[in-house]
């Protein structure tokens, strides 16, 4: 629902889908909850601009076909299960190698942004999609796990980093002192250590098991779509 709530602030249509219904309705309160603030700013208007949100419940497998939401959506932003055996309330997530890969296959030839552990992952993504991602994004943080980052793979969609310029440093230099002299700016890196992930004691955590901060999802969306969509 992170997303979503995300959408809901920038002025993006969002359609979600969940196998846990409880996950559905804990998402929509978030959702009614966000100000469209954004779109309000922007129009200059004090009722927040209705913002096209839908929600389908039950497995990925079964929902993107059955309703077509391939041929509704313009890209595809997730965090997939990892198959590696998680204790979910509502799904098993101990696939065979070749259902998971059949899974996320669906989406070989959609724009779509893949948040994922590298090891456990990185080789039955990479079949599915049947590709080289256009853009890796390597997402670092503090943790008290063994692992302490993840990559965004970017299928069939390329991230405008310019979109969120970023102050320059060594100011000192030269070649930084005239690119600021033209008005040139520094765009966004592709090494991102600045959004921590949701843990026990998040502001924003929510009962959902594997929740996304808002930031991270906020900077996703503001580099891979444009407004309007």
């Amino acid at each position: 629902g992170t997303t979503g709530v995300v959408c809901k602030k920038l002025g993006r249509k969002y359609v979600g889908f969940d196998i846990d219904p409880d996950c559905i309705k804990e998402s929509k309160i978030r959702i009614r909850n966000i100000e469209n603030v954004e779109t309000v700013k922007k129009t200059k208007k004090k009722k927040p601009i209705k913002v096209n949100i839908k929600f389908f419940q039950g497995n990925c497998k079964k929902v993107i076909p059955k309703y077509n939401l391939l041929k509704k959506c313009d890209i595809a932003i997730f965090d997939p299960p990892y198959n590696q055996n998680f204790k979910y309330d509502k799904y098993k997530d101990n696939l065979s190698v070749k259902e998971y890969i059949k899974m996320l296959s669906m989406f070989k030839d959609f724009p779509c942004c893949i948040i994922h552990y590298p090891e456990q992952s990185m080789s039955m993504i990479y079949q599915a999609m049947q590709s080289e991602p256009m853009k890796v994004i390597s997402w670092n943080y503090n943790s008290n796990l063994s692992r302490n980052y993840r990559l965004i793979s970017c299928f069939n969609c390329d991230p405008d980093f310019t979109k969120l310029p970023q102050p320059y440093e060594a100011t000192y230099d030269r070649r930084v002192q005239n690119s600021i002299l033209d008005g040139r700016l520094k765009p966004l890196r592709d090494w991102w250590d600045d959004i921590s992930p949701i843990n026990n004691v998040s502001k924003e955590r929510t009962e959902h098991p594997c929740q996304l901060p808002v930031s991270l999802c906020e900077r996703l969306l503001d580099i891979l779509t444009d407004e309007g969509m």
